[in-house]
Parts: structure tokens; sequence; C-alpha cells
């Protein structure tokens, strides 16, 4: 019985020294904060699943999809009303040329978004709302409506 305990002991602080059994706010606490600059990015998606269709079907919430339609990268940010009502700024998203990326749940009708390009060469932004991103800068996001309906919701950005 002794011989079990230790190995149960060892084995529970193996998995809590690899991570298994944190929470999710801990797991996004170990990436850096500090630093970033405009062509870094943190990818939050790793940390955010797409949503099952069936989850979709039986909620009332946006579905907030980044479609990218240039030919550059881009870093995707947004302050936007969490599940939990509260407003949160997250990014860096990299949203890849021609590519789709699912970033935001949320049940208000507006949020507010910044991109730039990989290159530099394009940048997004707007005078609706101005926020630090990760903790860094003082960026000017664009306010977008996702209108009166639940459902998916597409951002397009363009190059043009």
């Amino acid at each position: 019985m002794k011989r079990l305990n230790v190995l149960l002991f060892i084995g529970s602080w193996l998995l809590g020294a690899i991570g298994f059994g944190s929470d999710l706010n801990q797991v996004r606490e170990e990436y850096p904060t500090a630093g970033l600059q405009s062509h870094e990015f943190f990818d939050e998606q790793m940390l955010l699943e797409e949503p099952l269709e069936t989850e979709k079907v039986l909620d009332n919430f946006d579905y907030v999809y980044v479609k990218n339609k240039c030919y550059n990268d881009i870093y995707f940010a947004h302050h936007s009303v969490d599940q939990d009502g509260i407003w949160v700024t997250k990014g860096w998203y990299k949203v890849p040329a021609y590519g789709t990326k699912y970033v935001i749940k949320t049940r208000n009708r507006y949020i507010y978004w910044y991109a730039e390009s990989a290159n530099g060469a394009h940048i997004w932004s707007g005078a609706d709302w101005y926020g630090s991103i990760r903790g860094q800068g003082n960026y000017g996001f664009r306010m977008y409506d996702l209108g009166p309906v639940w459902g998916d919701q597409y951002l397009h950005i363009t190059c043009n």
C-alpha cells in the first residue's frame, strides 16, 4: 500500500510538472507578455478550439472568423466581450495568407479589431477604441458590427 501511495504521488507530481490539471489561465500565463513587438505574435488559437456545429445550434453566440484575403500572413488582435460579459483584449492571432481563423465567441454585437501584415506593408487600424495588446503599445482599433443575428461571422481583411 505504501508503494502504491508513493507511485500515485510521483505520478500526480509529474502530471502537474508538465501542465496537466492546470487551467486555461495558467497556460496563458506561461507565455511571455513583456517585450512583444507588433511583428511578433502570440497565437491564442492554440488555446481556442473551434466550436462544433452542434454547439452553435444550441446557444446564442456569434462565432467570429477572420478571413485573410491578403497575399501575406497577418497578425490580428481584438477587443471584445468574452463569454462572461467582460471586455478583453487578445492577440496576436496569426492568420495565414488566404486563410481563415476562428478568433472570438461573443454575445456582444460589436467588436474592435486591429491587424497588420507580417511584412509590415499593411496596417488595419482605426480610431474607434485605443488600447494595448498583450501589455504593449497603444493601438487604434476599428469597430466591427456583427449584426443582429447570431451565428458565424466573417471579418474579411484585404490588402487593397
